[in-house]
Order: C-alpha cells, then structure tokens, then sequence
C-alpha cells in the first residue's frame, strides 16, 4: 500500500509541475508580447516627446513675442490716457474758457451792420 500511495504522490507531482511549466510558458509568452507593445511605444513615444518639446519652445517663444507687444499696447494705452487727460484738462480750464467766449463774442467786422 505504501508503494501506491508513493506512486500517487509521485504522479499528482508530475501534473502539478506540468501545470505549473504551462501556466509559466504562457505567462512568459505574455510577458514577450508586453515587451514588444513597450518597445513600439518607446520607440514611438520619444520622437513625439521631442516634437512636442521643441512645439512648447516655440510655442514659449510666441508668447514673449505676444508679451512684449502687450507691453507695448499697454504703454501706449496708458500715453494716450494721459494725454487725453491733458487735453480735457486744457479744454475746460478757465483761461481756455474766457478765450473761447472773448473769440465767440469777435467777429471780424463784427462793429458793422449788414445794410439789407
């Protein structure tokens, strides 16, 4: 009876290593698949990073471009402004005002009457 028992545990070992070694070959089939799709994405991915930065360097570039032109257009913005205040202030000083008023009230020949 030992013999068998023997015989049994001995076959049972056998088909657990058989299942084992076939669970492990399809896992290193697995695993060689996985390292193909990684390698093609690799070799994808990196041309596209390097594109993608020298984009972002250009890109940065465009927008020091558009900063110093808002730069400009806000300084101008800010000129005109005050120089707009310059005016209304002139234009609603007394002094302008009396002048406005006294060549208003001067007509050339303005003493003389029209004869109808």
């Amino acid at each position: 009876m030992g013999g068998v028992a023997a015989l049994v545990c001995a076959v049972s070992f056998g088909l657990f290593m058989l299942a084992i070694s076939l669970v492990m070959l399809k896992m290193a089939r697995t695993l060689g698949i996985t390292n193909g799709i990684l390698d093609d994405l690799r070799r994808e991915l990196i041309p596209l990073v390097r594109k993608l930065q020298v984009t972002m360097d250009r890109v940065n570039g465009e927008m020091e471009h558009v900063d110093r032109v808002l730069e400009s257009v806000e300084s101008l913005a800010r000129q005109a402004n005050s120089l707009t205040k310059v005016a209304q202030r002139v234009a609603t000083s007394p002094l302008v005002k009396l002048l406005t008023l006294g060549l208003g009230a001067w007509r050339p020949g303005g003493d003389r009457k029209e004869e109808g």
